[in-house]
């Protein structure tokens, strides 16, 4: 992208980059258009899905499935890259902020093909690098994360604010820290807390001024919000169990990916709504769970999928009904509606969904958003900047539709 195209807003995050982050590179294209979905894509089609790198787009779509634009991320020249190993099913999940501003991913910084495998080899020779996406400007920028995930994946990033940033892998626990360097990386996988957090976790959600993971680590939650304030705080200190939510493993075993919590019950305050999908031969496809006035999360039925691998989740409320859109099974952008959601039960089969568009050959598609329409009430930004309460803010009534 050619300098005409730097972002000069983002000048002075540039210029403060602390020595030994990597200067994070900045560059622009066309806003998201709000209610419009975006993807996570692997590969250019040019070129196999191989560990030795792959381009990675952000593919914009309409909610009818049809392509708006595809933002590459350079994978090319002497600035910062952000490619991807596009053999890897794990990698490429996508988060968004609460108010639908900042879209977060990761990837490696290298060029393609690398010499050897990218997930294979450190992050001193490859770095790991987190991407952040203004979707009202286009503008993106991309930032190495010091020397975490090393020898394994990167595979999530999220953000509240453009400068923060929460970032998970195949090790380190969950990293964080900030584009302007303020804040040097650090991992909770590093600490005392690394046993209640895990270290192999796969995507990060921001949902009610919460953070929360899934997780392929031995018996922790499958879906867990980690504790300690940590958008406050930086680190969390703990992945706490959602009650009823499964164990990660178990019988049958479970495999959870992406995940959405939502607000569909007038009269259970807050976000009351949790679904999250998964990719094992068991348990696959799409879940849905509801919170009960005691606190508790009680199964609400599924989709079976098992003859396809669902990794990407996003949805919004429209209606009495919620919106949902896959990623995965047959490399397919898929659509659900949950009718009559606040008290309706999942069944069926891959069938009941919906295919919207298809990635090509030697491409695909990953992790995936939805752009709101809406932004959180005025109070709820004014409570999380002061550093209030977050279970405050966390019964706000907040709609994606």
């Amino acid at each position: 992208m050619s300098n005409s195209n730097v972002v000069r807003a983002f000048a002075g995050l540039v210029a403060c980059a602390a020595v030994g982050f990597g200067q994070p590179r900045v560059a622009q294209a066309a806003p998201i258009t709000p209610g419009n979905l975006v993807i996570y894509r692997q590969g250019s089609g040019t070129n196999a899905l191989a560990n030795t790198g792959n381009n990675v787009f952000l593919d914009e779509y309409t909610t009818a499935g049809s392509l708006v634009q595809s933002i590459a991320m350079p994978a090319t020249g002497t600035g910062t890259k952000l490619i991807t190993a596009g053999n890897s099913t794990a990698e490429g999940a996508l988060s968004i902020s609460p108010d639908g501003t900042w879209i977060g991913l990761s990837g490696y910084n290298s060029t393609i093909p690398a010499a050897s495998s990218i997930t294979g080899t450190t992050s001193a020779g490859v770095p790991r690098v987190a991407g952040l996406l203004n979707t009202t400007t286009g503008s993106y920028s991309l930032t190495v994360m010091g020397t975490w995930f090393s020898a394994t994946s990167p595979r999530a990033a999220a953000t509240t604010d453009g400068n923060k940033i929460w970032a998970v892998g195949g090790n380190s626990g969950v990293v964080y820290g900030t584009v302007d360097g303020s804040s040097p990386f650090v991992a909770s996988g590093t600490t005392a807390t690394a046993a209640s957090i895990g270290t192999n976790l796969r995507v990060l959600g921001i949902f009610g001024n919460e953070l929360y993971q899934s997780t392929g680590s031995g018996t922790l939650p499958t879906v867990g919000l980690l504790a300690g304030n940590p958008l406050i705080n930086g680190l969390p200190t703990a992945s706490t169990f959602l009650p009823n939510i499964p164990r990660q493993g178990g019988t049958p075993a479970t495999s959870r990916y992406g995940f959405t919590f939502l607000d569909t019950n007038p009269a259970v305050p807050g976000l009351d709504t949790m679904y999250t999908v998964d990719d094992s031969a068991t348990s696959g496809g799409l879940w849905k769970y509801t919170l009960d006035l005691s606190g508790t999360w009680n199964a609400a039925g599924t989709v079976q999928a098992f003859t396809g691998a669902l990794r990407g989740l996003t949805g919004g409320v429209d209606g009495g009904n919620v919106q949902l859109y896959m990623t995965g099974s047959g490399n397919t952008l898929w659509k659900y509606t949950d009718t009559a959601a606040a008290t309706s039960v999942l069944s069926g089969t891959l069938s009941a969904f919906t295919p919207l568009a298809i990635a090509s050959g030697s491409t695909a598609f990953r992790g995936v958003v939805l752009v709101p329409t809406a932004v959180p009430e005025p109070s709820t930004a004014i409570l999380l900047t002061a550093g209030a309460a977050v279970g405050v803010a966390f019964r706000r009534r907040y709609r994606k539709v």
